[in-house]
């Protein structure tokens, strides 16, 4: 068998696996803030919470990947590219109900509001929106004025999931939009609404523009393995707007030094070239302690190409995109 037969072998095995592969794309974890010292006047980095306080927060969160075939590869009948995954909008209100000695809140979350869609290899499979009437015979439906109470931290992070059963309850049902509704409540999905971005640690939240803190943010890309991301969040200014104190702070995700990240099955990521970029953007209130504004992106590619004499040379490229933005709503 010739180097050539062999390499087309292995592309032929990717194909095969291609199946495999989209069956998980999830962040699987992340670890404690550790700021870096710098030079200033320091702030508190941190959340502000008060019993009885309400804030209405928009959280907007996208998972897609996509496929792509070059080549003789684009004109097998078996091969089917195009982009799969889901967008969802949710608005609600944050009650806070207690807040403890260390500054942990206990907060009542209402939805008010829900948009959600998906697709399936390009195709449209579920497009809701709670505004509008036609819409409202959706099991999605059910979620609108639905509660659930959560306790979260000072800085950001979701400690604990204290009642959903009432909501829960009301969401079970059969069918694709009934799955989405539960899947919506799931504590995975509670997690990453509330808990996405992490603050410093209260020992280390009192930190100066110019300087950082950072944390980890691990992966997972199935048969590409878990990559991890170093998030290394900047104050890069702080201003006065509109009688408060506003933090712009800038976050850039460095990948590679964390244990996940050369966790790959059957070294199947290693035939591929691949491209990634992770970064967002803060807007931290320092006078009320509230989020203004945070979103951060995340994109992936995965290339290989196999030259065979002088034909088109086969490719595959695959992709993965997820964003998560949180925003307070006046």
């Amino acid at each position: 068998m010739t180097k050539l037969d062999k390499k087309v072998n292995c592309l032929v095995k990717i194909v095969v696996l291609l199946a495999v592969f989209w069956s998980g794309c999830a962040p699987v974890g992340e670890q404690k803030a550790k700021p870096i010292v710098g030079k200033g006047k320091p702030v508190t980095i941190a959340l502000k919470f008060n019993a009885g306080d309400l804030t209405t927060y928009k959280v907007l969160t996208e998972f897609k990947k996509s496929a792509a075939f070059e080549g003789s590869l684009a004109q097998s009948s078996d091969l089917k590219g195009g982009s799969s995954g889901y967008e969802s909008e949710i608005t609600f209100d944050q009650q806070i109900d207690s807040v403890d000695d260390a500054g942990n809140a206990t907060a009542k979350i209402t939805i008010k509001a829900l948009k959600y869609s998906s697709i399936v290899k390009d195709v449209s499979a579920i497009d809701f929106d709670s505004a509008d009437a036609t819409s409202n015979d959706s099991h999605l439906s059910h979620l609108i004025g639905q509660s659930y109470v959560i306790k979260i931290s000072p800085s950001g992070k979701f400690l604990k999931l204290l009642d959903a059963k009432q909501a829960r309850s009301a969401v079970k049902g059969t069918g694709s939009a009934g799955r989405i509704a539960t899947m919506l409540l799931s504590k995975a999905m509670l997690e990453m609404r509330h808990g996405t971005m992490p603050l410093p640690s209260a020992d280390k939240n009192k930190l100066r523009a110019g300087e950082t803190w950072s944390n980890s943010k691990e992966f997972e890309f199935g048969l590409m393995g878990n990559k991890s991301y170093d998030r290394v969040y900047t104050i890069k200014e702080i201003q006065e707007k509109n009688g408060k104190r506003i933090a712009s702070i800038e976050m850039k995700g460095i990948p590679g030094s964390g244990a996940g990240s050369d966790k790959n099955i059957g070294g199947i990521s290693k035939m591929f070239d691949a491209t990634d970029t992770y970064e967002g953007q803060l807007q931290l209130d320092l006078t009320n302690g509230k989020i203004e504004k945070y979103s951060e992106l995340a994109k992936s590619e995965w290339i290989v190409v196999e030259q065979r004499g002088d034909k088109d040379p086969d490719a595959i490229i695959m992709g993965s995109v997820r964003s998560y933005s949180i925003e307070k709503v006046d």
